[in-house]
This record gives C-alpha cells, sequence and structure tokens, in this order.
C-alpha cells in the first residue's frame, strides 16, 4: 500500500527515506509540488505564490540520547475526501 501524500510519521534514522522530507521547515517550490502544496498551502510558511514550507517540527528525544524526527510523505496517494 502506498503511503497518503501529506502524512507525517516518526522515523528513528538518520538517513533520508525515499519519498519522505525531514519536517524541518524547509520551503518548497509550489510548481514541483503541487498535490503537496493543495494539503498544505503556505500555513506553514513561504510566499504562497511560488514557494511553501513543510511543517517544522522538533525530534523526540529517547532514554538513551538519540532522537526520533518526523518526517512528511512528499510521494504518495492523495488523499479521498469521502
Amino acid at each position: 500500500m502506498d503511503p497518503i501524500l501529506g502524512s507525517i510519521i516518526l522515523m528513528p534514522w538518520k538517513w533520508q527515506v525515499e519519498g519522505w522530507l525531514k519536517c524541518d521547515g524547509t520551503e518548497l517550490n509550489i510548481r514541483s509540488n503541487q498535490a503537496l502544496y493543495c494539503l498544505l498551502g503556505n500555513e506553514f510558511g513561504g510566499s504562497g505564490t511560488t514557494t511553501f514550507c513543510i511543517p517544522k517540527l522538533s525530534p523526540i528525544k529517547t532514554e538513551n540520547g538519540g532522537d526520533l524526527d518526523y518526517y512528511i510523505c512528499i510521494q504518495g496517494v492523495f488523499p479521498s475526501r469521502s
């Protein structure tokens, strides 16, 4: 099953998983990410005409000092409203 576009999950890895971006407030181009922009708009920043930002979420610290980071799905199934 493909992930749903815009879904946010926690991942324990320090490397980027294909189709996911770390929720660090990165600014994206609307033209290259139209479906995700349709879901997020400029709620998290950006110009709203050429750019928008993904959410910036702080990692969760684990007991042993590691981090769990939030990632947003940038390639997946567009969610339907049924």
